[in-house]
Order: C-alpha cells, then structure tokens, then sequence
C-alpha cells in the first residue's frame, strides 16, 4: 500500500503583549514552536507528524499545549504492464493529536468545492465541468463517501464544508473518508517489460517514473517485486551511475521469492530503472513462468502532497473577548 502524507498544522500557545500595547488574553497563535524557543526547535517541532512517535515527556503526558492535523492517505492503484491505470483506489482521513489545555474549541475548514456522493455534483456544474479529485484549476474534489468523529459538529459543513468542535485529548481520526477512480497523475508509474528471448532466463525491466511535482520529495520508497516460485535466482542490477550514490539499493530475498528496491529519497519528476535478470533450471519453466512475475508493489511518503487534493484551508482555535477568532492557520 502506498502512504501520502500532507504536511501538518500545528498550533502553540502565546501568551505576550499585542501589538498595540497592553497585555492580551491567553492566544493560541500558529508558530513552529513556543515564540522564546530556539530556531531549530521551532523548524524541528513543526515538521513532525500527527502519525509520529511522541518525541518526549512533555509531549506524552501533555505539558506541551499544541494540536497537529493531518491529511493521511493510503493508495490501492493497480497498473497494466504498459503503465496505464486499471484501477485506483484512496482510503484517506483526516488525523488529529490534540495537546492543548483547556479544552478549547476549534473551526476547521476543508475545500469549498468538495463533492461527496452524487448529492453535491450539481453544485459544481454538472458532469461537464467536474472531474473529481484527478482534476485541477479549481475544479470539484470528489470523495465518494466519509464519516466523522462524534464530536464533531456539522451544522454548517454543507454551507462552507467547515467542521467545529471541541477536540478530545490525544489522537483520533476528525474524518475517514473513500474515493475511487482515475487518478490524474498518480504519484509513481510503473512499467513492467519481460523479456523472454534467453534461454533459462527472464529479463525483467522496471521503470519508474515520479508523477508528483518537482518541489516535493518522496522519502523510505521500496518497490517489491516478485519472482516466480520455481526460479533458482534473481539477480537485480541498478541504472549506471546509481549503485555507488547510496542512494538506491536492490536485492532478492530467496524467502519471500521478491526483490526488494529501496530509495532513500525520490525527486518529484524523476525517472528511475531497474534490470533484474530471473534464472530458472531449463528452457520450459522461464516461458512458462512469466505471467508469475508481479506485480509490483510501492510503499512510500511524500511530505506536504495528498493524491485526493483534499485539504484543510485554515484551522481556528478557540475565540477572542468579542467572539474574534484567536489564531487561523492556512491549510
């Protein structure tokens, strides 16, 4: 399964002077950390994740007072050996770890042109004009169906898709949500060419290509392939110029029957290939095993980018003396 990950919102408590002089109400103000804190504190604290490991004490048994939102996604995409899409598939939801004290309130506000199920798609001009969540240009994003946590208070989410509540402590999942079809790109496309004219072997060519943007970076990309169970060994060979970098790595693992390419860091757009040549023990298995080959299988995060393009436009916390929001973070 393939995981896409949007980089987090991550809200702190301020307590200072305004800007116009006298003290002001406790704030919850969106920083990369509390404001006396080290630069690299800040840009340490406001790159971790809802899904990370909780980094100390503080933060576990809620000395900390910050709340982290998450777009994580897991892709179910099968390719045909070309490199076109035969199905696709996204199981995503909206993850949040709550640390702040006292329990405030908070407005959350996803896309305005959200579509979910046939119920909304006349909203946004009919079929013509939506493409569900493969399209851009300010187009609908489509999710076929979701569900959300029983807090959370819909009441206006069909007017301006803005979700209130107040957040439990810890981590929970604000929405769950489904959506099939065509993705346009898809963040990685595979193709698969089998070569059979040797005797006693097949040659099999992996290319993969980087469909995200240029600006973004895949990290911890494997790509499993499996070999037929009758071969005696697979031996993978890396692109020229990338066995030496550290930055690519393949192997067979006679155990699972598959090779194993791993990438420590992927480039959006880029383009990588993978040779591994299967031995068999006569001429006859190797014909007759290469519909055994695959498929491939990706496993992978991509910081800041989510397939579905769903996202949270600005998270509000709590509300000032007049009713004045405290703090609105840009999704």
């Amino acid at each position: 399964k393939q995981r896409v990950f949007r980089e987090p919102i991550h809200a702190t408590e301020d307590v200072g002077k305004s800007s116009l002089g006298g003290a002001t109400p406790k704030k919850y103000g969106f920083f990369s950390a509390s404001p006396g804190a080290p630069t690299s504190a800040r840009r340490s604290t406001v790159n971790r994740s809802v899904i990370a490991t909780p980094q100390g004490p503080d933060e576990s048994s809620g000395g900390r007072n910050e709340i982290f939102v998450d777009v994580v996604e897991k892709l179910n995409v099968t390719f045909a050996s070309d490199g076109s899409q035969v199905s696709s598939e996204i199981d995503g939801s909206i993850q949040v770890r709550n640390f702040l004290h006292d329990r405030p309130s908070i407005k959350l506000a996803l896309n305005e042109e959200l579509a979910i199920g046939g119920r909304d798609l006349g909203a946004f001009g009919g079929p013509g004009r939506y493409q569900g969540y493969s399209a851009g240009g300010g187009t609908a994003v489509l999710l076929d169906d979701c569900n959300f946590h029983e807090s959370a208070d819909l009441s206006r989410f069909d007017v301006d898709r803005t979700i209130s509540m107040t957040p439990p402590a810890g981590e929970f999942a604000l929405m769950n949500y489904r959506a099939a079809g065509d993705l346009n790109p898809p963040p990685f496309r595979v193709q698969t060419v089998i070569d059979d004219g040797t005797p006693y072997r097949l040659q099999v060519t992996l290319m993969l290509k980087a469909e995200f943007p240029a600006r973004n970076t895949c990290t911890g990309l494997q790509v499993k392939f499996p070999v037929p169970r009758n071969c005696v060994n697979a031996h993978p060979t890396l692109e020229q110029g990338s066995a030496g970098s550290g930055q690519q790595h393949a192997a067979y693992t006679q155990a699972d029957r598959a090779v194993l390419w791993q990438f420590k860091k992927v480039k959006g757009q880029g383009e990588h290939v993978l040779t591994i040549n299967v031995s068999f023990p006569d001429e006859a298995s190797a014909r007759a095993s290469k519909k055994e080959c695959g498929p491939a299988t990706l496993s992978f995060t991509i910081p800041t980018y989510n397939a579905s393009r769903l996202q949270v436009r600005y998270l509000q916390i709590g509300g000032g003396p007049t009713g004045a929001p405290d703090g609105i973070a840009p999704g």
